[in-house]
């Protein structure tokens, strides 16, 4: 995880709850979280974190957020509040998983908000979780102010002591590099900024594949970008169906400056500006916020053409597919 487990102070609080009790922002990031398991992390504390949250409407993602929902103002009732977002000791950041769950066949439908309850409740699903997956939906993490060495003979991840806006400078030329070659087989994509140091760049596998020979694809894909092009902000962790990313529209604070995980335009891309994604700007200046969407590119491409550029692109690239068993 990128951000600090910082203290928020009272302004910081209060831009992160004016923004959030915003209906439009939240139905902005329904168009990702809708059908993902979503979650409240927190860099190195476990003990806070909140998973296997199934945000299904605008009502329940208040309840979530300890936001007074219609009912609740209806009622006379105030916000439950049940996981304290809007404290100052928390500092969460809302992820998603890149696995879409079909939540229908899922044997908890919504988690209990007691903390012990919860937790068995976790331990039941964490394992069958795959097997309520629908889809699987492939991200790349550019991460600027890392890099990598060879030490006796074997590669070792190095953190760079560099300002935020170089590692994120670092991230973007990385990310430049890979858009035309998604761009040139017409595979789906967008990209955001990751709210810290970097991006994240997502993309549609066409195929009629299980989810594990997705991850497995997914993992491939990754391994040759960076061979291939030596990306040294690229995350060359390997993935697991269980793995999350930020949700779009979401805030990121760090040393309580709040930026937004914005999804990016072409024109965003090649005029960015790392000031304008600060959560006061983009809420006042970011044209059509309330209908701007994820920004998918190469999203009109019929399936029978995706199949067939996507097979191309595996094919040029040397990327076989598995049973996919060998994965966890």
């Amino acid at each position: 995880m990128e951000e600090n487990n910082d203290i928020l102070n009272e302004e910081s609080i209060r831009k992160r709850k004016f923004y959030y009790s915003k209906p439009f922002i939240l139905f902005a990031m329904l168009d990702w979280a809708r059908g993902r398991e979503t979650c409240f992390l927190v860099k190195n504390s476990y003990k806070s974190s909140v998973r296997y949250l199934n945000a299904g409407s605008v009502e329940i993602f208040m309840k979530y957020l300890g936001i007074q929902t219609n009912t609740e103002r209806f009622k006379g009732e105030q916000a439950k509040d049940p996981f304290k977002f809007f404290t100052s000791n928390k500092n969460y950041s809302i992820y998603c998983s890149l696995g879409k769950i079909d939540w229908s066949r899922c044997p908890i439908k919504a988690f209990s908000y007691a903390v012990k309850e919860r937790q068995a409740q976790q331990e039941l699903i964490r394992e069958d979780l795959i097997n309520y997956m629908e889809d699987f939906t492939p991200g790349i993490d550019f991460d600027g102010d890392q890099s990598f060495i060879i030490e006796k003979g074997k590669e070792k991840k190095i953190k760079l002591e560099i300002n935020q806006k170089d590692a994120v400078n670092r991230a973007l030329e990385d990310l430049k590099v890979i858009i035309p070659i998604f761009n040139e087989y017409k595979i789906e994509w967008f990209c955001q900024f990751s709210g810290s140091r970097g991006f994240h760049f997502l993309f549609n596998i066409p195929l009629d594949i299980s989810i594990k020979q997705k991850v497995e694809v997914s993992n491939k894909v990754l391994k040759t970008l960076e061979e291939t092009f030596d990306l040294q902000t690229l995350d060359r962790g390997s993935y697991n169906h269980r793995k999350v990313f930020k949700t779009p529209y979401s805030i990121v604070t760090t040393n309580n400056l709040n930026l937004v995980v914005l999804p990016l335009s072409d024109k965003d891309l090649e005029n960015f500006d790392l000031d304008k994604l600060e959560v006061q700007y983009v809420y006042n200046n970011v044209r059509n916020l309330k209908i701007r969407g994820l920004i998918w590119r190469n999203s009109n491409i019929n399936k029978k053409e995706s199949i067939k550029l996507f097979n191309k692109f595996l094919k040029d690239y040397e990327i076989e597919i598995t049973n996919g068993e060998n994965l966890e």
